[in-house]
């Protein structure tokens, strides 16, 4: 946009340059940050699920169909999780 690239230049006295993908500096940009909340950052960063995950299951007796949840939403990722399924 040429309105940033004018105001940029104002800002830091020289002009953008324009050989490095803006998607790649954005994800360089994230990990910085993400980095400075690690252990020797400013806090712990937990993996929380954003939606459930679950399957349709059906009851022992065969009558009916369950919501089997393997993973709860909003919940902390542990990266591990034990449920007991058969198959028929």
């Amino acid at each position: 946009m040429p309105a940033v690239r004018h105001r940029v230049e104002e800002v830091f006295g020289q002009a953008p340059t324009h050989r490095v993908n803006g998607d790649e500096v954005v994800v360089l940009g994230a990990a910085i940050v993400a980095a400075s909340y690690g252990p020797y950052g400013l806090s712990d960063i937990s993996d929380v699920t954003n939606h459930g995950l679950g399957m349709i299951a059906t009851s022992e007796d065969g009558t009916a169909y369950v919501n089997s949840i393997i993973l709860a939403r909003k919940r902390a990722n542990t990266g591990s999780a034990t449920t007991g399924w058969r198959s028929s």
